[in-house]
């Protein structure tokens, strides 16, 4: 397992900040991934991730919420708020720790 912090958590589980989703994506299939296979991957990665740490649901939520001018500055308190609740370090398996077998290039198909 490899630690990550909310926010990368977060690019993967809204796919509202994109950033870091190369390092988490990659890391979590053990591979690097091509911009091409990261919608996939993103699903695939998201599901995983809600399942692990159903917390995101309602951070994700709110983050939709917040008002697309000033963005970034607008949801620092979500975060800082979330942050403070629940850390800002998390725990992610690989995908191959689960013994999960995917085929990002078929799936692509």
């Amino acid at each position: 397992m490899r630690i990550f912090t909310a926010v990368q958590i977060l690019n993967v589980t809204s796919g509202i900040l994109c950033s870091n989703m190369y390092d988490i994506q990659s890391y979590m299939f053990g591979e690097s991934l091509f911009t091409h296979q990261l919608p996939v991957a993103q699903k695939i990665c998201k599901a995983k991730l809600i399942t692990i740490y159903p917390e995101f649901v309602l951070l994700r939520k709110r983050v939709a919420e917040v008002p697309k001018d000033n963005f970034l500055e607008n949801i620092k308190p979500l975060l800082n708020d979330f942050i403070v609740r629940h850390g800002n370090n998390f725990a992610v398996p690989t995908l191959a720790d689960e013994e999960t077998n995917i085929d990002l290039d078929s799936l692509l198909k």
